[in-house]
C-alpha cells in the first residue's frame, strides 16, 4: 500500500476513491484522526504499479473536483465503497486495545508494587526491602534463585537495619549467613568477568542459570517489562509506548503487535539477564524495539505511512547511545580500580530490543495490511 494524498472531506475522498475503482485501481481511504472534531481522509493505493497513474489523477482532481471526467459512471458495488472505509476506521481504533491494555497493566502493577514497598519499609525497614523485594517482584523478575529465597528467609528471621549488624548476631547465625552468601546464583557476565579472566568459561558453567524458568515459570521471560522503578521511569516509558503503540496497532493490528512486543521482550530480557543477572525491570527495551521496527518499516516500505517523526526516533536512539557510552565509562573505571563491575541501566535490553525490532521490521509478515 502507498499513500498518495489527503482530502479535507469524506465526500471528496469517496468520490475519488470510487473513481479510482472505476479505473481498475484498487484503493482504500481512512480518516487521519477519527477522534478529532475535524478529520482528514487518506487515500491508499494497493498496488505499487498503479501509484503513478493514481498520482496524476489526484493532481487533476484537486485542480477541478467538479470535472465530469471524475464522475462515476455506474454505482460501485457496496463492498467496494463501504468495506475498505469501515475496516480502516475500525483498524484506526485498535490502538485503544493492545496499547491501552499494556499501559493499564504497567500502571496497575506499578501502584500495586509501590503499595507493597511502602508496607515493607514501614514494617521491616529498607534492608528487608532491598534484600527481600516485594512479593510481586519475587514472582515477576526474570529469575528469583534459591540464594535470594534463603537470604530473604534469613532477613525475615533475623531483622537487621544494615548488613553490618551481622557481626552482632550469634556465631552460629553468622555462619548461617556466610553459608547463604556462598550459594552460587547467576548475577551476570559482568559480575563474573574477573573470574572468567582467571578460569575461563568454566567460571560460568559452575553457576546455575534460569532457576525458576527451568522449574516451569516461563512467564518470567516476559513479566519484567510490566514492572517499573519510580514515577519518572514509568512516565517516560508509557509516553514512548503510547506514541509507538498507537501506530503499530493501526498499521499491523492487535495480534501482530502482541507477537511483536512479546518477541522483543523475550529477546531483550534474556540478553539483559545474561549480562547483568535478574535485577532489572521496565518496558524500555520493548519501546526501543518498537522504535527500531518503525524505523525499518519507514526505510523498507515508506508507503505504509508510519507517521512517527524521524526526529523522535533519533532522539530515542541518541538517548540509548548516550546511556551505553556512560555505562561503559563507569564500567571501565570500576574495572580499572578492581571494583565489581556493575551496570546501572538496562542498556543490553535497549540495544538488543532495538536490533530485534529492526530485524522483525525487515520481515514482510509484519507489513501493513487490512486485518
Amino acid at each position: 500500500m502507498r499513500l498518495i494524498g489527503l482530502f479535507e472531506t469524506e465526500q471528496k475522498a469517496l468520490i475519488f476513491h470510487s473513481f479510482l475503482l472505476q479505473k481498475g485501481i484498487q484503493n482504500s481511504y481512512e480518516p487521519d484522526n477519527p477522534s478529532a472534531e475535524k478529520s482528514f481522509y487518506r487515500i491508499w493505493i494497493q498496488k505499487e504499479e498503479d501509484f503513478k497513474d493514481a498520482s496524476e489523477f489526484f493532481l487533476q482532481f484537486n485542480q477541478n473536483p467538479q470535472d465530469f471526467f471524475f464522475q462515476v459512471k455506474e454505482e460501485p458495488k457496496k463492498e467496494e465503497i463501504i468495506e475498505p472505509s469501515v475496516v480502516e476506521v475500525q483498524a484506526s481504533q485498535k490502538w485503544r486495545g493492545i496499547t491501552s491494555l499494556f499501559i493499564f497493566i504497567c500502571c496497575f502493577l506499578f501502584l500495586w508494587n509501590s503499595f507493597q514497598e511502602s508496607q515493607i519499609m514501614k514494617n521491616k525497614g529498607a534492608l528487608a526491602l532491598q534484600v527481600s523485594l516485594t512479593p510481586l517482584m519475587q514472582k515477576m523478575l526474570f529469575d528469583y534463585p534459591k540464594a535470594f529465597e534463603e537470604l530473604n528467609q534469613f532477613i525475615q528471621a533475623h531483622p537487621m537495619k544494615t548488613f553490618q549488624n551481622v557481626d552482632e548476631l550469634p556465631l552460629e547465625t553468622q555462619l548461617e549467613f556466610k553459608r547463604i552468601e556462598g550459594i552460587p546464583s547467576w548475577k551476570g557476565v559482568l559480575q563474573l568477568f574477573p573470574n572468567i579472566r582467571k578460569e575461563g568459561l568454566q567460571a560460568i558453567a559452575q553457576v546455575p542459570m534460569l532457576e525458576k524458568i527451568r522449574q516451569g515459570q516461563i512467564w518470567r521471560l516476559i513479566t519484567p517489562i510490566f514492572l517499573h522503578r519510580d514515577f519518572l521511569h514509568i512516565l517516560f516509558n508509557m509516553a514512548w509506548f503510547f506514541l509507538f503503540g498507537k501506530q503499530l496497532d493501526l498499521k499491523i493490528g492487535n495480534k501482530k503487535m502482541l507477537i511483536l512486543v512479546l518477541l522483543i521482550a523475550i529477546a531483550s530480557n534474556t540478553a539483559q539477564y545474561i549480562m547483568s543477572g535478574p535485577y532489572f525491570i521496565g518496558i524500555s527495551g520493548v519501546v526501543v524495539g518498537m522504535g527500531g521496527f518503525i524505523w525499518m518499516r519507514q526505510k523498507k516500505a515508506p508507503w505504509e505511512g508510519y507517521s512517527v517523526q524521524k526526529s523522535a526516533l533519533l532522539l530515542l536512539f541518541f538517548f540509548v547511545t548516550a546511556m551505553v557510552v556512560l555505562d561503559g565509562i563507569i564500567w571501565g573505571i570500576r574495572l580499572f580500580f578492581h571494583l565489581t563491575p556493575t551496570l546501572q541501566i538496562a542498556n543490553t535490553a535497549h540495544v538488543v530490543g532495538g536490533l530485534t525490532g529492526a530485524f522483525l521490521g525487515y520481515l514482510s509478515w509484519f507489513k501493513k495490511g487490512l486485518r
